[in-house]
């Protein structure tokens, strides 16, 4: 605690704030726990605030021209080339990631609890360039990734949590949703800033709201997800005020005629529609556009790819929020990219080519890969072999060192 407060003294010129110091007391126990010493914490803590906007704001002499970097920065850290992809990207006010590149954390034990097996993934992350990674957490067990999320933080990966939900979303308890507010607060006393709540409520197979549902039946399904997102993100903002940064659910593909599925963007407007009807400015409910961007957009149902996968949908859901919320909102993927099954043919690599290609030339845009057989830890790609994605990881690492 002393360390970080001295860095804010002599970094930024004032007193810490409580939210803030806590995060920077979490990451530099992160460190501690790796074993580095005070001047190695304190050198990368002055590091992570010369990132910050306040920082840059107060000192604008120390920022580098676009696309130059400060003679500080080691070059073997940044890929000449490609360096944009890499850098800062800010998602809401005062809460940015390392990095518009992005990766999924597995989920089934909600957090390996073997520090080597941890380590090994956060390493070959680090190799490809990872900025960011979505960390999904148990309301009911928040404390299962707490390990996880401080060494994400301590290798510069920013933790971004998708805050399960206990169950289908038109199902939350009053005691559900007090216990999502519980862990948002856990989560904002480790120092995370970016939660998004829930996950795809346009696909719940559970309650069979696809073909042969009536209207009544499907509009009533909405009105109860949208009453209890609501509900959720109140608590959330009650509990944790502006510090932490809230994001919507991201939407599944589908479109009206398949099963089991809401029409994406029909779905996703009336979510907003009811959210923003609830803000009482100049409280806001939202800060920030989660989506799914998988790579390839050849659905034989969803030929344009309007149904959830793509680039596309990314600028689709954050125009339907900007135009409900009346404000610029940006977006961060928090799924996709490269799912074995959504390849197109794992020895092209151009499909990777042209995201990453995108990446660069529009400096909004992000993906997050999804680098998993299935949804746990015994199938991850960056741990117990490569299989499809071999040929994609090693284009990421030769494009991470500028060589692709």
């Amino acid at each position: 605690g002393d360390i970080v407060e001295s860095v804010y003294q002599s970094e930024l010129g004032r007193a810490s704030d409580p939210g803030g110091k806590a995060g920077w007391i979490n990451y530099a126990q992160g460190l501690r726990d790796q074993g580095k010493t005070d001047e190695q914490i304190r050198a990368a803590l002055v590091d992570k605030f010369h990132q910050s906007e306040e920082y840059k704001a107060k000192h604008p002499a120390a920022v580098a021209p676009t696309g130059v970097q400060p003679a500080a920065v080691a070059p073997a850290q940044i890929a000449p080339a490609n360096g944009g992809v890499y850098q800062p990207f800010e998602v809401a006010p005062g809460a940015s990631v390392n990095g518009r590149l992005g990766a999924h954390w597995p989920s089934d034990t909600w957090g390996s609890t073997d520090p080597a097996q941890r380590a090994q993934l956060i390493s070959e992350m680090q190799k490809l360039g990872v900025g960011y990674c979505t960390v999904l957490v148990d309301p009911n067990r928040p404390e299962a990734n707490d390990a996880a999320i401080r060494e994400l933080m301590a290798a510069g990966i920013t933790p971004t949590v998708r805050l399960m939900e206990p169950g289908p979303m038109d199902q939350w308890s009053g005691d559900d949703i007090e216990k999502m507010g519980d862990a948002a607060v856990h989560l904002q006393q480790l120092g995370v800033k970016l939660i998004q709540v829930g996950n795809e409520p346009n696909h719940n197979d559970e309650s069979k709201l696809g073909d042969g549902a009536s209207p009544e039946r499907r509009a009533e399904y909405q009105r109860r997800c949208n009453e209890n997102l609501v509900a959720a993100l109140v608590e959330i903002r009650d509990r944790c005020g502006d510090s932490v940064k809230l994001g919507l659910p991201p939407m599944a593909p589908g479109t009206p005629n398949s099963g089991g599925y809401f029409d994406s963007h029909q779905f996703y407007r009336s979510m907003c529609q009811a959210v923003a009807a609830a803000e009482k400015p100049p409280q806001k409910l939202v800060d920030w556009i989660p989506t799914h961007n998988y790579v390839a957009i050849g659905n034989e149902n969803i030929p344009d790819g309007r149904g959830g996968f793509g680039s596309p949908n990314f600028n689709d859901y954050a125009r339907i929020a900007s135009q409900e919320f009346h404000r610029d909102l940006r977006a961060l993927s928090t799924e996709g990219g490269s799912h074995p099954s959504h390849w197109q043919g794992s020895q092209d690599e151009g499909e990777l080519q042209a995201l990453m290609q995108n990446m660069e030339s529009n400096g909004g845009a992000t993906t997050c890969l999804w680098l998993l057989y299935g949804d746990n830890w015994s199938n991850h790609a960056l741990l117990h072999g490569e299989g499809d994605h071999g040929d994609a990881l090693e284009y990421l690492r030769r494009h991470r060192r500028g060589e692709a």
